[in-house]
């Protein structure tokens, strides 16, 4: 049995489930009912569930909740529906409340981390007591600034990428290395701060609030990353809706499964939001 929500139907009351059955036929259900998971457990010991579907808003794990359905008055299918908040992926999140969290405004939306995550591109001349290495920290000699080698494509491209660890910006001229390489940078790399810029991990977002103190490790180990606590709507998180095999038994219910609309499936006990990183 699948069900469907639409907007408008001649016939049918906005807002009202449209189940096809297994012959095709549509019946129409009453809009979803609203539940927390120990009221709908004692209906359920009650006998006293209405076949039609209900909304727990308190479900485990879903961050919106999961919506299941009655099939008699003591018994739910196993098949539910999962409202769940994704990271940002497509960069299209709305992020007006990141600020309020950690005093900053939200940049740029990385998109997955990965140690080139935010990183600029700085073309350069020949190195002196070279090489430069990825993870050697670089300064600029004329800006004093400074950043974190994420990548090096070497001769002869001569082209390497680098995250910045000060609020000062590079620029055109001689740089040094820690291990005491020299080298002059024949462009002007890409101006824009890093600081504010969204990086998700686990399925997660992160924010740079101090890229003083960043290295090449992943956000979630890494101190100039703030994690964005509230999952929102308004700290970028996407609204969407998997098909789940539910279990009420257990307090606030468990999700045994999930898919999501292009074929990702978890399989087992989700124990908490990271599991979901499609």
């Amino acid at each position: 049995m699948y069900n469907l929500k639409l907007k408008q139907i001649e016939g049918v009351t906005p807002g009202n489930i449209i189940v096809v059955g297994q012959n095709g036929n549509l019946t129409e259900q009453v809009s979803v009912a609203q539940i927390l998971w120990a009221d709908l457990v004692n209906l359920q010991i009650a006998n006293s569930m209405v076949p039609g579907f209900y909304h727990i808003t308190d479900a485990q794990i879903a961050d919106g909740g999961v919506i299941v359905q009655a099939v008699s008055t003591d018994r739910l299918a196993l098949n539910a529906t999962g409202i769940f908040y994704n990271a940002d992926y497509a960069g299209v999140g709305i992020y007006t409340d990141v600020i309020t969290q950690t005093g900053i405004a939200a940049g740029i939306q990385l998109g997955t981390w990965t140690t080139e995550t935010g990183s600029v591109g700085i073309d350069f001349d020949t190195i002196v007591n070279g090489p430069l290495s990825v993870g050697d920290l670089i300064t600029d000699d004329t800006t004093g600034a400074t950043g974190y080698v994420t990548s090096v494509a070497g001769i002869p491209s001569n082209y390497f990428m680098v995250w910045r660890t000060s609020a000062a910006l590079f620029g055109i001229g001689s740089y040094t290395s820690n291990a005491g390489a020299t080298f002059n940078a024949v462009n002007t790399p890409d101006p824009t701060s890093p600081l504010g810029n969204i990086a998700i991990r686990s399925n997660i977002h992160y924010q740079v609030t101090d890229i003083s103190l960043y290295d090449l490790t992943s956000p979630d180990l890494n101190p100039a990353y703030t994690l964005i606590t509230a999952r929102t709507l308004t700290t970028g998180y996407i609204e969407v809706s998997d098909y789940i095999d539910y279990d009420l038994t257990y307090a606030g219910g468990y999700i045994l499964s999930r898919k999501d609309n292009v074929g990702n499936e978890f399989y087992g006990y989700m124990a908490n939001s990271g599991y979901t990183n499609f």
